[in-house]
């Protein structure tokens, strides 16, 4: 996936949204509303590719977009812990910004992150946290790319599966993780298929590889294949993943930003 190639897309999609919003104020669907100002939202950014990432709850993907950026900004636990989208993309210093629900915002320290994006401090998002944005300077290679860290879905706390669920037609390409310990489950495939209605550019991603043999890794890479070919009717890449040491080749190259 190129950034060229994403802006060429969005000149094209933006013409058909016009169109689907136009059809829509005619005969009055309120219905798709909410979809096409997302949609139409997220194609004025030019510049941004928004690349989410999405699974289960606990599936790895805040340990995932941490061994991306090389460091450990956004916090990782044992139990469900992102409950707000947080965005991270490149900038010329290290920052970040709460947005919310009433439209103020906040500067805040890194070190403050858990405070506001995380179910133990922030419950049920009782702060009202619309967004979080974060920059980092050492993410130039990804410059005009701007990574999404979804809530899981399928947690206890139902509204995280909500506030995910309400983000996705902003997206512009996902890894959708799985966890090598629970390959494929119903709730992944259904969420394959709501991604593939707003995007063709999918990475299913296995994480926690290191807690299988490499045999068993390949033997559920060829399941995880065998399953999208039948679901979509196409192939799509797969990327089997570890935070842990000796995993670290996994991740050249992930995604190219060539113009």
């Amino acid at each position: 996936m190129t950034i060229r190639q994403s802006r060429e897309s969005n000149v094209q999609y933006g013409n058909y949204v016009g169109r689907v919003n136009r059809i829509c104020e005619d005969f009055r669907i309120d219905s798709l509303q909410p979809q096409i100002s997302a949609l139409d939202e997220t194609l004025q950014q030019n510049d941004v590719i928004n690349v989410a990432l999405v699974g289960g709850f606990k599936a790895g993907k805040s340990s995932f977009l941490n061994s991306l950026v090389g460091r450990d900004v956004l916090p990782a636990a044992v139990l469900p812990l992102t409950s707000v989208v947080t965005y991270v993309k490149y900038g010329i210093e290290d920052k970040a910004k709460v947005r919310l629900l009433s439209g103020q915002d906040k500067d805040i320290a890194l070190h403050e992150l858990p405070d506001f994006i995380t179910e133990e401090r922030n419950p049920e998002n009782a702060k009202r946290v619309d967004r979080v944005d974060v920059e980092l300077s050492n993410l130039q290679e990804y410059k005009g790319i701007r990574f999404v860290d979804t809530p899981g879905f399928g947690s206890a706390y139902k509204h995280n599966t909500l506030t995910s669920t309400g983000w996705l037609p902003k997206v512009g390409a996902a890894f959708l993780a799985v966890s090598v310990a629970h390959p494929f489950s119903e709730a992944d495939i259904l969420l394959l298929k709501e991604l593939a209605t707003y995007t063709s550019e999918i990475v299913v991603l296995i994480t926690k590889i290191d807690l299988v043999s490499s045999i068993e890794v390949n033997e559920v890479t060829q399941f995880i294949h065998n399953q999208v070919v039948k679901q979509l009717g196409k192939d799509v890449q797969i990327l089997p993943f570890s935070n842990r040491p000796g995993f670290e080749g996994i991740m050249d190259p992930i995604i190219r930003t060539d113009c």
